[in-house]
């Protein structure tokens, strides 16, 4: 459909610049009409632009209204998300809940700058990549696997000031959701899935349930749906949240996102493209040429020039024009 739709502008371009041609060369202008062609084209460019300019500044103002609208829903998983970050910022920091935390000390001492995006994106051959997961006996790669996906998702600079202020509404790419989706699925993987061959025994939620953060991880987890309120900070309420997070909010976040950073759509982008050529060729050139008194034979080929881009212009938008509606009629 969209190549016959180019096609048929071609064709349609091509015969009418033939067109003008053939009563360029046939009918030349007189002399003394190059006055009031020109004045035509100036009238001709002028409407054109400000039928242009209309459609711009209405598409740019719907955009921004859909914009303002998505942020609306992105700001309220943002708090989500927030709130979810700084539960898992205060697991992270419990070290008896990691049970023997030389793992975790291990794992930064030989794998410094390593992170769990790294560890399971293995795109260029990593040996030590490839010995963590098949060769590394000397600390559980389990358990270290586990502290790089929370990581992941909290941030490996210990910065507290954003876990403080609950006020605080962080701002996210539609890069980090990736990331923390990429991530998040740790929790349910081995809380819940794999607990019994991975989990059981190496994670201690007693002490996590006895730290003096845990009512704040409650709270924090709370915040994201009231169907926690009333859970025992278990395996199982971290499995659970995990997974809405994976499967309910975080997509959602991702698709607002990805969709408020995006510019301008092809279309604004191409009126504004054809906008420019027809300021320059509909009114700055037939312009330099009234003014420079140019020789007759100058003036009539920027006639040429003018009326033969103006009209390929023409065609050119009004078929995306057309396009453009049916797509927006589409439900």
């Amino acid at each position: 459909m969209l190549g016959k739709t180019i096609t048929t502008k071609i064709f349609l371009i091509f015969n009418s610049i033939l067109i003008v041609t053939i009563f360029f060369f046939n009918y030349p202008i007189a002399q003394n009409q190059v006055d009031s062609v020109i004045s035509s084209i100036f009238a001709a460019a002028g409407i054109f632009i400000a039928f242009l300019l209309t459609f711009i500044f209405a598409k740019v103002s719907s955009i921004r209204s859909e914009k303002e609208e998505r942020k609306k829903e992105i700001d309220k998983l943002s708090y989500k998300v927030t709130e979810f970050r700084r539960a898992l910022y205060y697991i992270l920091t419990c070290r008896n809940f990691w049970g023997d935390y030389s793992d975790i000390e291990n794992l930064k001492r030989y794998y410094s700058g390593y992170t769990y995006i790294d560890l399971h994106t293995d795109d260029h051959g990593d040996q030590k990549i490839y010995d963590y997961w098949l060769k590394e006996d000397r600390f559980s790669t389990i358990r270290s696997d586990l502290f790089l996906g929370i990581e992941e998702i909290v941030g490996r600079e210990r910065i507290i000031s954003w876990v403080l202020d609950e006020n605080l509404l962080v701002d996210y790419s539609s890069d980090d959701i990736l990331r923390f989706y990429d991530s998040v699925t740790v929790l349910w993987y081995y809380f819940s899935h794999k607990w019994e061959v991975y989990g059981d025994g190496r994670f201690n939620f007693y002490e996590l349930y006895r730290d003096y953060n845990s009512a704040k991880i409650k709270e924090h987890l709370s915040n994201i749906d009231g169907k926690f309120q009333d859970r025992n900070l278990d395996r199982h309420l971290l499995a659970d949240i995990g997974s809405d997070m994976h499967e309910k909010y975080l997509p959602k976040f991702y698709d607002l996102t990805y969709a408020n950073e995006g510019g301008l759509p092809t279309i604004v982008n191409k009126v504004i493209g054809v906008t420019i050529l027809v300021g320059f060729f509909g009114v700055i050139l037939p312009l330099l040429g009234s003014f420079a008194n140019f020789p007759y034979v100058y003036d009539s080929w920027i006639v040429f020039v003018s009326v033969t881009v103006l009209i390929a212009c023409i065609i050119w938008i009004l078929f995306d024009l057309v396009f453009l509606m049916k797509s927006e009629l589409k439900v």
